[in-house]
């Protein structure tokens, strides 16, 4: 660690914090200059760059922070949110696999990969996370309406509004109109 390297990425932090991005993004490319093997500056460059619509940008400093510390989720989280825009989903799939295995006790993870898995018609796979992150965390409704949403994909009714009625129960306006959409289609699949 450098001295005069961290205090420019301190002040870029404060700089970034206050939406000061200007000034943040001068301050941050010094502490880089100064010292190149900070991952955190080039974490911080690379959100301060998405924040600037530059994802390419963000992209580049966000592998370089992984590069240099791949111990750290929040680089990963940083990325994954990238490689979301660009539709890289088998990259964004290998960045949640890290970032489960580096914060196992943050469920939320398990959701995020398994709505993404449903993107890429992988139900199978998408199920199995989504329903364990439904062992952690009984009030989400995204998640019961996303597993029924898997379960009227498989064929299984009533496991579909089972999971579909809960969540329309957690106040899920989403549910409710699709619930009504099914009912006018079929009623006798969620009565």
């Amino acid at each position: 660690k450098t001295p005069a390297s961290e205090a420019y990425l301190k002040m870029a932090e404060a700089r970034y914090r206050v939406g000061d991005i200007r000034i943040a993004i001068k301050e941050v490319n010094s502490s880089i200059s100064i010292n190149p093997f900070n991952s955190f500056a080039y974490n911080l460059r690379g959100k301060i760059f998405k924040d600037m619509g530059y994802v390419n940008s963000a992209l580049i400093d966000f592998d370089k922070a992984i590069e240099l510390n791949p111990e750290i989720s929040e680089f990963y989280i940083q990325r994954v949110d990238i490689l979301l825009i660009k539709n890289l989903y088998r990259e964004a799939l290998d960045d949640f696999d890290r970032i489960i295995d580096l914060e196992p006790d943050s469920h939320i993870w398990l959701l995020k990969r398994g709505l993404l898995k449903i993107k890429q018609l992988k139900y199978d796979e998408a199920l199995a996370d989504i329903s364990k992150y439904i062992t952690f965390e009984k009030n989400n409704s995204l998640a019961f309406r996303s597993r029924g949403i898997i379960y009227l994909n498989f064929g299984d009714f009533d496991k579909a509004c089972s999971d579909l009625s809960i969540s329309k129960n957690l106040n899920d306006n989403k549910t409710d109109k699709l619930l009504k959409f099914i009912n006018s289609k079929n009623s006798d699949i969620c009565n």
